[in-house]
Order: C-alpha cells, then structure tokens, then sequence
C-alpha cells in the first residue's frame, strides 16, 4: 500500500476490497475490506478467472492443503487437510533447512536426482524419521529432496483427493506450486499435465478481488493507502470466562470507538447484543441447556452423602440425565465435571497410558477435573450396549475405546491411594427398563442398596431420559418444519460427545449461527422413520446405526446440509464414512476431522466454503442401495477365493477341496496390494482392511480371472472390532470397480458361525479345525527351530513342504497324526549350530498383522537377526474364544439349541485337538497352551472378559507368557487399532507384574526405519536382562 501511495493513489480508483485466509477478518478491519470470503472460494474464483474451462485444482499453502473440483465454474467438491500438516510450505522450509539448502534450491535439486528414495507418507513425523535415517546413511541431497516430493504428492493424493474425481485441466496453485520437483511428481504419478498459472502464489489474494469486484455494490469501505499512519494498539490476554483460556486479541483503533477481539472460541467478545441472538436456531444450544440442567450438582454441601463424580464426555453426554438422576434418588451427592475446555483436554493428554483418539484424551481430563472436585467415587461403568436412540428397537455396542475407559484409568490414575472408589460395573442399555435386571440388582449389592430402592431410582432415572430425549426432539421441530417448506440448515452428524460437545467441535454449532445457519443434531430427528432401513440390520455399532438412519431420512430433507464431524484416528469412522457416503450417493457433506491441534480459521473456512458451494444445490440422495453380504453369498459352483492371512488358510481351502468346492488361496499381499488397497479406501481403515482389499483387487486385474464363477470369502463379525465390516467393505469396493456380480461369503463369527459354514458340508468344520490345529503345531515347531539350525533357510524349506503335505492330507480327508509325527522328527534331527537356548519373547496383537510376515515387516525373522526366538498365539485360541462367546451370547438370549450345538462342537474340537498335539508332546517349550477360561481369568484383574474381541486374548495371553518365563513381551497391531490400544494402554499395569522389556509396534504398510531402530534396542534390552 506504501508503494501504491508513493506511485500516486489519485491514479488508482479503489472499487472494492476482497480478504481471505486465516486472517481474514482482522486484515478486513484494518484496510476497510468489502468482501470477506474464504479461501476455497477465493482460490476457485481466481482459476476459472485464469481459465473458465480448469475443472480441479490442487491448492497447496503455508499451512494447509485443498482440493477442489469445479464444473461450469462451481465449486460441486472440496477437501482440505485435515490433521496432517505433511507438505505444506511450512514442512518444506522445515526440511530444506534440514537438508541444508534454500528452499528456493529444493525443486531444482529433486530433478536432479538419480535415485529418489521412498519415504512414508503418512505424517510428517515419520516422513522427518526416514529423512534423518537416510541422511546418517549417506543419501546424497538430490535423492533426499525426489524423495520427499514423491511423498508429499502421495500424502496429497491419499489424503486431501482420497478417491475424489481428478480432472482434465488442472491447476496447481499456492506458493508450494513454485517448487518444479513436486509438480513434476504430481505429472509423473497422475501421467497428466500440471498447470502452475502466473502469480500461483497469490491466487488466494486475485481470486478474493475478483468476488469483491463481482459482488460488491455502491462505494468502498477502503480505508485508503496511508493505513501505516493509522494507530493501533494490539494487546493479548488470556480470557477467564471459562477452563478455555482462550488467548484473545483485543486490537484498538484511534478512528474506532470500540475494539475488535479476536481468537475468542465463544460469542462473549462478539459485536451482537446477546437479544438479537436467535438461540432457537441451534437445537445444540438448547441440548447442551438441558444437560446442564440435568447435570447440577444435588444435595447440599454440608450433607454427609456421599459424593460421586459423572464425567460429562463419551456416552454421559447423552446419558447424564439418567445417571444423575439414579444417583440423586439412591441418596448421593452428584457432581458432574465441567464442560470439556481445551485445558481438561491437554490435561487428559499428558496422563494417558497411550495415544487414542481426542475423545479418549478429553475423558481423562474429566476424570481428573471429578479428583480435583474431592469425590469419594467415580462412576465410570463399561458400556457394552446402548439402544440406536431411545425407543429404538435396534441395539449396538460401542467402541473398544469408550468401553475400555474403566480399565485404562487404572493405568493412568491412582485412585486408590487418593481414596477415590472406581465404581465400573458392566452395563447393557439397549433393552429399555425391563431387561437387563440382573446388572442393576448387582449394582445395588456393590452400592449396599435395596432393590426396591434401586427399581424406585430406576424409574425416575429412564423417565427423566426420556424427558431429555423428547424434549431435544422437540427443540428441532421448528427448524425441520421451515426445511420442509424449503429452507436451509445444517445436520450435524456424529456421536454425541464429539459432534455435539461445544469444547470437542471447536464450536461448530456457535459459528453456524454467526453465519446465519440453524442447526439439528441427529437425536432432534424422527429416527423411528428409518427403523426399517436394512443398513441398520448390518452395523454393529450403536452410533453407527444412528448415523446411517439419519444419512438415510437426509432423503427426505434436500435443504438438510450434513456436516460429519469426526476425529483423528476414530476406528468406527473409517468404516461409517464409507457406508454414509453410499446413501448419499453424490449429494455433498462436509467432514470435519477435529483433534487437539485443529485451528479455530480453518474449521471457519472449511463451514463458510462447504454453505457457499451448497447454497444453490438442494439435492436427494441419488444412491441408497443396501450394502449386505451375507452367508446367501455362498454359491458352490464358483471358484471361492480366500485372502492370504495366514497359512492356516492354506489347510482352510483345502477344506472347502474336500467337500467338492473349488477353492483357491489369494497370492500373498505385497506392495501390489498395497498400493491398490490404499487407491480404494480413505487411509483411515486399519493395515488389514486395506490389504485385504487390495488382495481381492489384485486378483480381479489377473487376465483370466472370470468374475462370473468367482466368490471371495470374509467373515462377519458382530463387532466391537472394525474387522467384523471388512465384507461390507469389499462388497463396496467390488461394486465400485464394476464387480457387483461376484458375492462376498461372510459367514459370522457368532452363534450361527457353524450352521453358516455347514451350508458347505456337515464335515467341513472339522477338516477346517483339524487344518487350523495341524498348522499351529507346524508353526510352533518352525519358531522352536529356525534360531537355532545351521541353515534357516532349509528350516523354511521344511515348514513349506510339511505345510503343502498336511494340506494335501486334508484336502483327501487323510489322517494328519503321522504327517505332524514325521514333520516333528524332521525338524528335530536338523543339524543345529546353538545347542543353548536364546531368550524367548512373546508376541501378542491383533490377529492378522501378527501372523502375516509382509504386514508385519516380517518382525520374526528380524527378532530372529537380533539373536532371539519368538512365540506367537495359536489361531486355534481365536477359534475356542469364539465358541466361547457364541455359548455365553445363546445363554444370555436363551437360545438353548444354539448353545448346545457349539458345546458339542467345542467338546469334539477339543478330542481332535488334544489327538494332534500329542505329535508335539516333547518337543515343543511353548505347549501345552492354557484353556479360554484360564485365559480370560488370567486377563481380568487387568480387563473385563465382557470386553470381547482380542484385546482380552492379548492380555491373557501376556500373563500366559509372563508365567512361562519369557524374556521380552511385544505387542503388534496395526496403526490406529482400537483393541491394540487399549492393550498398550494397559501395558503400564502389567510392568508391575513383571519388569522383563515389553513393546507395542503399530504398522500401516509404510516401511519406517524408527521400527528397526526400537527392535535392535528391544532386542538389547531382552539380551541385558537374561
């Protein structure tokens, strides 16, 4: 503006004034801006301005990263980078400066290069670890530079673009743009032509003037070119208001009469009268009213009740209606934490046992906000079940995460030794105030209650929940009234306590109601009209079937705008989101991935430039197909093709041989799969999801595959694990690619899992058991040899041949028990070069990563290089664990024939079992493997049996190794597995049985040099404490 003013402003007719980016309306102030848009808008404006045909452009900025689609000139998508600040202008200066080179010297030096390394792509933590590995390694600058370009364009395309449409005509814009080695490896990985316009860099600032001079009328607000001269006072304080202690700008102008506030989170510093502020426009004002309400303190202060503390985050933000009123009518003294601030969040953060999602972070804050308030107890109870929404005949479970609360606690505070009671009790909601009693009955004897008194508070406490639930119904009446007439508002979709909590949602629903936009939660919709909808029948999750009865009535509301506020790491999610997004077929919704580090302007640009591309677009869902796969699936005259987890499917396949079908064992996961499984999910799903999706893709690419005589086998499952809804995935995908006439066999890994694999034969299930129990002891005798024989190589030989022997033995219904004798005698006589044992460790996790070598960066051969010998748990204890549960589930629902059905299956399993392992007898240190019970008893000081899946398994099977005198413990999973998880959560309290080295390794398919780095300190520390 100076240099303006020195050139002659009298030249110079000012028409109007635009401002985007993050400082948008503070920079308006000051200058006297016309036109304040965001920066999705702005950067569109400025392309189609450039060149009205661009159809996609890639905007990569200082901080952040954007995608978007035009059609005609419109905005018709966008995304942005949600967490992940990999390959933004910031990361590069931060790597040049890393490397030793301008950045301006960057993209000249990648083009240079030879040999570009690989680098992971996930974040920029990992991808600065392989930088910093490959540097002390000798890589020289160019291949360094080419490799953080062809990273930074696959952290773009796989998680800003995810499967989005990319265009003919695009343009790269932003100041990364003037970096010639990443567009050069956007053309090189998309084999189309990149387009940096002239002035990329500032595209934002031409595309802002340009809506000014578009849609500004009558004469400027433009403050003039002298604005140095104009004074201001710029002053920083931390607001008191709340826990949030918000850093607000106060900035004062002699020519201004009040002063501007800025970074302020809530509307206390806003310019609106709080009269004019129409609060009947946010049913999320009006619900979080009424759990307040609900949720002030009972009892006076100087009674002698007893005080208990309700922690207001995960299911109590539903629920505090309930709880608060069973506890005031049984005599306590309620309190209830405050609401969820920034503070409790970074609180809850520093004492986690583990890295969870924001959710988790935020109850362990509001925990210790409930220590700081002097309770004498906590009630946190392991919600096992909850109703789709009250009333609803659907019920779900919940989350690993959410369940697991009660026990990670334990790891993270003493509550004890504070003299706090943690009062967790396991809890089935779902069936209403008739069903569940005995869970209240021993509630009552824990409380040294009566029951009649606990049936009294009963009724009280579920007639006050309906209360609430009616009343936030009908708080939304009036805005679903003027949608149907044709107005607009926004649906928050999403689980109460991340979508509707004001201090999770970074205050999602108070800046839609700055931008004039009413707002409806879910639980404010008739969700009975979609009591029907068959996507409900096939989510396991309670939430989830929430999620997608709204996602289906969204049919029936055009003006309805979804906004799908979710969470870093959310497991759910990553299936959720993609059975959400088939209902809405290509009716737009805006995703809101919120954690602890997500910034106040961008959440505002994302809502503003998601309203302004929707406002001319009232569309139905063009899409809702069901998306079912189930044992109807099964068709015995196709070639079923089967996964390659882990070589029990070798014997598994030869099963389905046996009884006349033609089975056929996928090739093993490689990068292949890797790379088409990523192409087709959203890089949030878990490392077996997505290899397993791209196994199946890889073999419909074969040139004879023929999809007409083709099925793909998966199990269901009923949760709480995502595994379960890995069939619905792949049916998707499948569909998706023009597959839709190849089915998916999912037989269920619950009570009917026998009667669904009988549809084969009535023999299948015990060959199949027969091949997984063989398969196990070969296993064992590879792991109990290998460290030790000369020639490992020839080990592995040995395990393959004695592998295609027992599953030869199967397929021809031969007797496996002299197989198994001759393959123990072989190994055994091997020529050994260590006579003395090497120190044993443990490996416990989730299923699929821990048994197969590619997802697992083949960890047992690299434990083996470091000079120890590694056990893993049988596939058979996963098998026995589901017969289990399926017994303890028909008690429970009284399904007397279901039960005895898998009680006789279980007793003949275990005759065939005890038969086989006999070949093992003598040989094998690792036998004889404890029973279920034994395993679930061993786990439950540290974690319910009723938490089901194998996070339990895990645990049982750690103090299983801890007994058995190994010398290192390791946990595997994939990157953000929930059961996983909360196995590392719990690590910390099994540290105190046991001091030996343990360690948890998280993968999602990116070779990471910083896992090798911990194995070799592992390993000596395992060696240090023999």
């Amino acid at each position: 503006l100076e240099e303006l003013q020195d050139q002659g402003p009298a030249l110079i007719e000012v028409k109007a004034v635009g401002r985007t980016g993050s400082g948008r309306a503070l920079c308006s102030a000051y200058v006297g801006g016309d036109v304040v848009r965001n920066e999705i808008s702005a950067q569109a404006a400025a392309a189609t301005w450039l060149a009205p045909d661009v159809d996609t452009i890639f905007e990569i900025g200082g901080q952040d990263s954007k995608y978007i689609r035009l059609e005609n000139g419109v905005i018709v998508d966008f995304s942005m980078n949600k967490v992940c600040a990999a390959g933004t202008g910031s990361f590069l200066e931060e790597q040049s400066h890393r490397l030793g080179i301008s950045v301006k010297d960057f993209g000249g030096l990648a083009l240079s290069a030879p040999a570009p390394v690989q680098m992971g792509e996930r974040c920029t933590v990992f991808m600065q670890s392989d930088l910093v590995h490959y540097q002390q390694q000798g890589v020289e600058k160019e291949d360094l530079a080419a490799g953080l370009c062809h990273a930074i364009v696959a952290n773009y395309l796989n998680k800003v673009v995810e499967q989005r449409p990319i265009g003919h005509k695009i343009f790269f814009q932003g100041g990364t743009a003037l970096n010639p080695g990443i567009t050069a490896a956007f053309s090189q990985v998309l084999g189309r032509q990149i387009i940096v316009p002239e002035h990329n860099e500032v595209t934002g600032a031409i595309g802002a003037a340009f809506l000014a001079l578009r849609q500004h009328r009558g004469p400027s607000a433009f403050l003039g070119f002298d604005l140095s001269k104009r004074q201001a006072q710029t002053k920083y304080f931390v607001c008191s208001g709340c826990a949030n202690a918000c850093e607000v700008q106060k900035v004062s102008f002699q020519d201004m009469s009040r002063p501007l506030y800025f970074g302020h989170r809530c509307e206390r510093y806003d310019q609106v009268p709080s009269s004019q502020r129409d609060k009947t426009q946010d049913v999320v004002l009006k619900r979080e009213e009424l759990i307040t309400a609900h949720g002030r303190e009972s009892g006076s202060k100087e009674s002698q009740s007893p005080r208990i503390g309700l922690p207001k985050c995960l299911f109590f933000q539903e629920w505090i209606p309930f709880f608060h009123t069973l506890f005031s009518e049984l005599g306590f003294e309620v309190l209830t934490s405050d609401s969820t601030t920034r503070r409790q969040i970074s609180i809850g953060s520093e004492r986690m046992a583990a890295e969870a999602c924001l959710p988790m972070k935020a109850a362990h804050g509001h925990v210790q906000d409930l220590i700081t308030k002097k309770v004498d107890s906590i009630f946190l109870p392991q919600i096992r079940e909850l109703p789709a929404w009250l009333g609803s005949s659907h019920t779900g479970t919940i989350c690993p995460y959410v369940q697991s609360l009660p026990w990670v606690i334990r790891s993270a505070f003493s509550l004890q030794d504070q003299g706090i009671n943690l009062i967790s009790p396991v809890l089935r909601l779902g069936g209403g105030p008739q069903d569940n009693v005995r869970q209240w009955k021993d509630l009552a004897r824990e409380l040294n209650i009566s029951w009649r008194d606990m049936r009294r508070a009963l009724e009280k406490a579920w007639k006050a929940q309906h209360g609430f639930a009616t009343a936030v119904k009908e708080s939304g009446r009036d805005i679903l009234d003027r949608v149907k007439a044709g107005e607009r508002a926004v649906l928050l979709i999403g689980r109460p306590y991340n979508a509707l909590d004001p201090g999770m949602n970074m205050n999602v629903s108070g800046k839609l109601r700055k931008l004039g936009m009413p707002t409806l939660t879910m639980d404010s919709l008739p969700l009975e009209e979609a009591e029907q909808a068959e996507e409900l029948d096939n989510m396991y999750w309670a939430y989830g079937k929430r999620i997608l009865a709204a996602g289906r009535l969204l049919a029936d509301y055009p003006g309805l705008i979804p906004v799908f506020i979710t969470n870093f790491s959310c497991g759910p999610d990553a299936f959720i989101l993609h059975f959400f997004e088939r209902q809405l077929g290509d009716r737009p919704y805006l995703e809101l991935e919120i954690d602890e580090h997500t910034a106040d302007a961008g959440v505002l640009t994302r809502l503003e430039a998601f309203l302004d591309s929707t406002e001319d677009t009232k569309r139905k869902n063009s899409l809702q197909l069901p998306f079912v796969s189930d044992v109807k699936g099964f068709h015995p005259e196709r070639v079923l093709y089967i996964p390659p987890m882990t070589d029990h499917l070798h014997a598994f396949a030869a099963a389905f041989r046996a009884n006349g079908l033609e089975a056929r064992l996928l090739p093993a996961s490689d990068e292949e799969s890797l790379r088409l499984g990523r192409k087709y999910t959203k890089g949030k799903e878990c490392l077996p999801a997505v290899l397993t999706t791209g196994d199946i893709l890889k073999a419909v690419q074969v040139p004879d595959f023929d999809p007409q005589r083709a099925a793909f086998f998966m199990p269901a499952a009923g949760g709480p694990c995502r595994f379960g809804l890995y069939h619905q995935l792949h049916r998707l995908v499948l569909d998706q690619v023009g597959m839709g006439q190849i089915p998916v066999f999912s037989p269920n890994q619950g009570s009917t899992l026998y009667q669904e694999l009988g549809m084969v034969s009535k023999d299948f299930t015990k060959l199949a058991w027969k091949g997984v129990v063989a398969v196990d002891l070969l296993i064992k005798l590879l792991l109990e040899t290998r460290p030790y024989v000369q020639n490992p190589r020839e080990c592995q030989a040995v395990y393959s041949k004695w592998l295609h022997n027992i599953s030869q033995a199967i397929a021809e219904n031969a007797d496996l028990r002299p197989i198994l004798r001759q393959a123990g005698d072989e190994f055994v006589t091997m020529p050994r070069r260590q006579k003395s044992l090497k120190p044993v460790v443990g490996i416990v996790g989730e299923i699929y990563v821990r048994s197969n070598p590619f997802a697992n960066e083949y960890l047992i051969s690299r434990l083996e290089d470091l000079g120890l010998e590694a056990w893993l748990p049988t596939i058979g204890e996963w098998i026995h664990y589901v017969n289990h549960t399926g017994k303890k589930h028909a008690r429970r629902n009284h399904q007397f024939m279901s039960w005895l059905k898998l009680e006789m299956e279980s007793i003949v399993q275990g005759r065939l079992e005890r038969s086989l392992l006999q070949a093992g007898n003598g040989w094998l240190r690792s036998l004889p493997e404890p029973e279920t019970r034994e395993l679930l008893a061993a786990a439950s000081p540290y974690l319910s049996p009723e938490f089901e899946g194998e996070a339990v398994l895990s645990i049982g099977k750690s103090v299983d190794y801890l007994d058995k005198n190994v010398q290192g413990l390791i946990n595997v999973m994939p990157f953000t597995c929930m059961p996983g998880g909360v196995v590392d959560a719990i690590m910390p309290r099994l540290r105190r049985k046991s001091s030996i080295p343990m360690l948890s390794l998280a993968y999602d398919g990116q070779t990471e040099t910083n896992i090798q780095n911990r194995l070799e300190a592992f390993a000596h520390q395992v060696r240090q404490g023999r």
